[in-house]
């Protein structure tokens, strides 16, 4: 997690909070690096920061562009995890049980993953 993004537990809040929970969710970023890439995206798994240092700039487009969709991929992941983490602090278990479930099977993870 880069040291400029909010933790689960930030977003979350203390129960108290006066942000709206859709101000917590649109917060949520999460960044994920390999090999010279580093990929920041949103909630919605949106492109928001891309980095390539030097060595990245030089590999074959078929290889940078593999670092940069996996990189993105495990940021997304990480977004979604966050962004149940909040949902489930606002909502009943069962809710968020459901929504885990569906959310993911459209993205492709096991049960074990999430």
């Amino acid at each position: 997690m880069d040291q400029h993004e909010p933790s689960v537990a930030q977003l979350i809040g203390d129960g108290l909070t006066d942000e709206p929970l859709g101000a917590r969710l649109d917060a949520i970023r999460r960044t994920a690096s390999a090999g010279g890439v580093t990929v920041t995206v949103d909630l919605h798994g949106q492109l928001v920061g891309l980095i390539l240092d030097h060595a990245a700039m030089r590999l074959p487009a078929h290889e940078l562009a593999a670092r940069i969709q996996s990189s993105a991929g495990e940021a997304a992941q990480a977004a979604l995890r966050d962004g149940l983490a909040v949902l489930s602090a606002a909502a009943s278990t069962g809710l968020t049980e459901d929504l885990a479930t569906q959310l993911a099977t459209m993205v492709g993870l096991g049960h074990e993953d999430r």
